[in-house]
């Protein structure tokens, strides 16, 4: 199998820029953070795989990669940082774990 009929994913993550920098709003129901449920509404993303990342554009690709393959995102809970180990996925079939709104913007 070539790298072009692989599937690509990201972790289910829905972001909006704000002035502090990436605020998650919310999980894909059924996806990997949801379902990993590590990750919460209000969460500052501040690193990628060790990697800065400010907006969209430098955070989707950077999180979006082949199904199967581990992502580490380095948030901010408050003013305590965390690190949190995801795999790239679908959401799963057979519904989500809970329910999301639909937010401004998403990651890959």
């Amino acid at each position: 199998t070539t790298v072009a009929h692989m599937a690509h994913a990201g972790v289910g993550l829905f972001l909006e820029e704000k002035a502090v920098g990436l605020v998650v709003t919310g999980c894909v129901p059924g996806g990997p953070a949801d379902l990993a449920a590590l990750v919460k509404a209000g969460d500052v993303l501040s690193r990628v795989d060790g990697v800065a990342v400010r907006n969209m554009k430098e955070a989707a690709p950077r999180i979006g990669g082949l199904i199967g393959t581990s992502v580490t995102l380095s948030i901010s809970r408050g003013s305590v940082p965390h690190q949190i180990k995801l795999v790239r996925g679908l959401p799963a079939a057979g519904g989500p774990r809970t329910a999301a709104t639909a937010p401004t913007k998403t990651a890959a």
